[in-house]
């Protein structure tokens, strides 16, 4: 059941990342926010903070105790995996994937794989939904 919720949560994150547009270096756009008055879970975001948006989070909410922080990390390690396995992104160490840790996927998904040139909201939003798959 845990698994399945985290794949329903990574779609939904998917949908969240295209519908917002894409923030590097940070959980989302705090200019934007601040700019526009917008809630933050309306502004750009990175992917892992549209997995937490998807939860009903702040973007910036993952690694909270709040209901629904436990499935963003979930989907996290999820994508995480998933990044790694099919050489998206470098492993958090040496020993390949072994038991990602929510911190560790937090570095996979954001430096090693979102924040790189080129990356969009729709191109990171289809790896996130293969992921899923």
């Amino acid at each position: 059941m845990i698994l399945r919720e985290a794949i329903e949560l990574l779609l939904k994150a998917a949908d969240v990342q295209e519908a917002n547009g894409l923030h590097q270096v940070g959980w989302y756009d705090r200019g934007q926010a601040a700019t526009l008055l917008l809630d933050p879970r309306k502004c750009r975001v990175c992917p892992i903070g549209a997995i937490a948006t998807a939860a009903g989070l702040f973007p910036s909410e993952i690694t909270s105790s709040y209901s629904g922080a436990q499935r963003s990390r979930q989907a996290a390690v999820l994508l995480a995996t998933y990044l790694i396995e099919h050489r998206l992104a470098e492993p958090p160490h040496d020993g390949g994937i072994g038991d990602i840790e929510v911190g560790e996927a937090i570095n996979v998904i954001g430096p090693n794989w979102a924040d790189k040139p080129g990356q969009t909201a729709s191109s990171l939003a289809t790896t996130m939904r293969a992921a899923a798959a």
